[in-house]
C-alpha cells in the first residue's frame, strides 16, 4: 500500500512516512498534518550537517553516482599532476619510461589507493557517505594512518621489485630507504581529495535538488 505524502508549502519539499526518522535525526520535528510547516532547530553548522544527512540516505543512487565520480576525478587530476612534478627530477623508472603512459599508470595507481583509504574511513564511520559529515579524529586518524600503510608499502614493493629507483637529490625519510615524496603526497591530498569531493558533492546534490529527486522516485 503507498504511503502517504505530505508537502511542505514553505520549503517545497515532499515526504512521506518513511523519511519523518531521517528527519528527526536531522533535527526536523515531524509534521502534525500534512502541510504543516517546519523549522529547523537553531543549532548552526550541526543541524545543517544532519540536514545533509538526512537528504542523503545510503541508497539515493544519485548520490552514489555523485560520490564515485568526485572521488575518482579528484583523486585522478591531483595525483597526475602531483606525478608529473616529481617524477623526471627524483625518480628514475625501469626502462627509464617517464612518458604520459607511465604518468597515467602511476596516477591510476593512486586512485586506487585514495579508494582504499575510502574503503577503511567508510568502515571506520559506518557510513559510505561519511565525507558529507564532520570530520572528528577517528576520519582523521584513518585518513593519515592509511596514507602512511599505504605509501611505505608501496614504495617498499617499488624498490624491491627494481620498478624504479631514485636520484641522488630525492629526499629520504630519516633512517629508512623510503622517499619523503610519496608520503607526502599521499598525506596531503588524501584529505586534498576528499575535501574537494565533499565541496563537488555539496554543489552538485543541494538539498532542494535531492528533495525533488525523493519526490518524484517511485
Amino acid at each position: 500500500m503507498a504511503r502517504p505524502r505530505c508537502v511542505d508549502e514553505t520549503a517545497g519539499w515532499s515526504y512521506d512516512d518513511g523519511h519523518n526518522e531521517h528527519r528527526r535525526n536531522a533535527g526536523l520535528s515531524d509534521p502534525a498534518i500534512c502541510g504543516a510547516s517546519e523549522k529547523p532547530n537553531p543549532n548552526g553548522t550541526i543541524n545543517q550537517m544532519n540536514t545533509w544527512r538526512s537528504l542523503l540516505p545510503p541508497h539515493n543512487k544519485r548520490a552514489i553516482v555523485c560520490h564515485a565520480f568526485s572521488i575518482t576525478a579528484s583523486a585522478f587530476v591531483l595525483n597526475y599532476l602531483w606525478e608529473n612534478m616529481q617524477c623526471s627530477w627524483f625518480f628514475i623508472h625501469r626502462g627509464g619510461d617517464t612518458g604520459q603512459i607511465a604518468m597515467v599508470l602511476a596516477t591510476l595507481g593512486d586512485v586506487a589507493m585514495t579508494w582504499m583509504a575510502q574503503g577503511l574511513v567508510a568502515a571506520v564511520s559506518r557510513r559510505w557517505l561519511w565525507l558529507l559529515e564532520p570530520w572528528h579524529w577517528r576520519q582523521w586518524a584513518t585518513l593519515f594512518g592509511a596514507a602512511l600503510v599505504l605509501s611505505v608499502l608501496v614504495e617498499s614493493w617499488g624498490l624491491a621489485t627494481s620498478r624504479w629507483a631514485y636520484t641522488a637529490i630525492n629526499p629520504r625519510v630519516p633512517s629508512t630507504p623510503i622517499s619523503v615524496l610519496p608520503v607526502a603526497q599521499l598525506l596531503l591530498l588524501f584529505p586534498l581529495t576528499f575535501g574537494l569531493s565533499r565541496k563537488f558533492m555539496r554543489l552538485a546534490l543541494n538539498p532542494s535538488a535531492i528533495a525533488r529527486a525523493n519526490r518524484t522516485s517511485p
